[in-house]
């Protein structure tokens, strides 16, 4: 019984320490990002006379959005065109704010002090989108960022 119990400890370790380095590595080396954003990961493509490399193009972004009194952080996001964008606003402000992104249908209004907003859509056309805070003055005071669609 001995024998069994000590197998299984070592077995249980192993896979503790398995579990471990994978999450260390996958840690390191991840894109660093600011809660989220454009990753493109290069795949090697090997055949018997040559290596070549493909860059894909990720088709699902999430933005971790902060809003208070007067700014919107991060001030720029880069996304592909066709990709499905997820955008998680925190009012981290004392007053209430909106989030809306010109030249598309993403309108978050009423966005209550220290709440959570969440809106998820496809990225439009390329071009440069403007993020704002329609509230009073709050774009004209700086509450403004940019969507970047290739």
């Amino acid at each position: 019984m001995d024998e069994v119990s000590a197998t299984a400890k070592l077995v249980i370790t192993a896979a503790v320490a398995v579990v471990a380095i994978t999450a260390l590595l996958l840690f390191f080396t991840a894109p660093a990002s600011s809660g989220g954003g454009q990753h493109t990961t290069t795949v090697p493509h090997n055949t018997s006379t040559t290596a070549s490399t493909t860059t894909v193009r990720p088709t699902n972004y999430t933005f971790q959005i902060a809003l208070r009194e007067y700014s919107i952080n991060p001030k720029a996001l880069s996304v592909y065109s066709g990709a499905r964008v997820t955008l998680k606003i925190f009012n981290a402000g004392s007053m209430v704010h909106d989030l809306l992104v010109a030249g598309t249908t993403v309108d978050v209004s009423n966005i209550q002090p220290m709440q959570n907003a969440s809106v998820t859509f496809t990225a439009p056309a390329p071009g440069t989108y403007l993020i704002y805070d329609n509230i009073g003055n709050d774009t004209r005071l700086g509450m403004v960022a940019n969507l970047t669609v290739n």
